[in-house]
């Protein structure tokens, strides 16, 4: 009797070990996913999970980017007809000193005074890395009046990291501005000089009058067209509309050369070897 007893405890073990052995194989195979292989060859550890506890020491964390930012944004209205005309501007800021983008989309969405949608304007800029700057849209034409402008960054998830961070040192010299007798328009004046080694493609201007109240009532922009290296373009704006409430004085004007530098598209065919050197 004791013997039998033994011997179903034993076939009974055995069934039990069988099982588990089975089911762990199966959750092996088909439900158990093991962690990624930790691949460094490009000098970054790009896994969310990766660290620096199962990163080698020559492979430092992958960056993580903050968002742009939205600093201020304004509907300056420049004509009254049968409908209103205005011009749009938003400041935005990149946080990120080791990114920039080469393009991203954003969305102006403009509304009255009771918070409803008039219309909106989408669009396409880039950004340098750590840089403050305007996106500006001109001649925007509204049924009604405008009582607030929102400014929504879109697609900005694609991030360039630059092997070695440089500032493209174009400037603007020789600014001057003129405000008409009736301060409706302003004139503006400059050279806007590439100082760096490379040759581009675009190079843009865009203008922002700021008034005593720090806001911005007038906007424009100018296109360069191809700047090559150390070379200075004179330009001249003789003929931007200011707002039509402002009634009191110029504090600055702004004149801010833009580059996109992050483009490979932008480089004059003899500096794109130079260029991707930098990535």
């Amino acid at each position: 009797m004791a013997s039998r007893l033994r011997k179903q405890i034993v076939i009974g073990f055995i069934y039990i070990f069988g099982f588990l052995f089975i089911s762990a194989l199966i959750w092996r195979i088909f439900i158990f996913s093991p962690p990624p292989k930790i691949v460094c060859g490009d000098g970054i550890c790009s896994e969310p999970r990766e660290s620096f506890a199962t990163c080698p020491q020559d492979c430092p964390a992958a960056i993580v980017f903050q968002e742009l930012s939205v600093l201020e944004t304004r509907a300056i209205q420049i004509g009254e007809d049968e409908e209103f005309l205005y011009d749009l501007s938003g400041k935005i800021s990149n946080p990120n000193a080791q990114g920039g983008l080469a393009r991203f989309q954003y969305r102006f969405i403009v509304k009255d005074e009771k918070g409803a949608e008039i219309f909106s304007k989408e669009g396409s800029s880039f950004i340098m890395p750590g840089e403050q700057k305007y996106i500006l849209i001109f001649d925007q034409k509204s049924p009604r009046k405008i009582h607030t402008v929102e400014l929504k960054i879109l697609e900005a998830d694609s991030w360039l990291t630059l092997k070695k961070y440089f500032e493209v040192p174009l400037s603007v010299r020789n600014l001057s501005y003129e405000l008409s007798s009736d301060k409706k328009e302003i004139k503006v004046t400059g050279l806007v000089m590439n100082g760096s080694d490379f040759d581009f493609r675009e190079v843009d201007v865009n203008i922002i009058a700021i008034d005593t109240q720090n806001r911005v009532v007038g906007i424009s922009h100018t296109f360069a067209g191809a700047l090559l290296s150390q070379e200075k373009r004179e330009f001249i704006l003789p003929n931007i509309p200011l707002s039509l409430d402002f009634s009191g004085e110029i504090q600055r004007v702004i004149a801010h050369p833009e580059v996109n530098y992050l483009s490979m598209e932008n480089y004059l065919k003899k500096n794109l070897e130079e260029e991707r050197a930098l990535r």
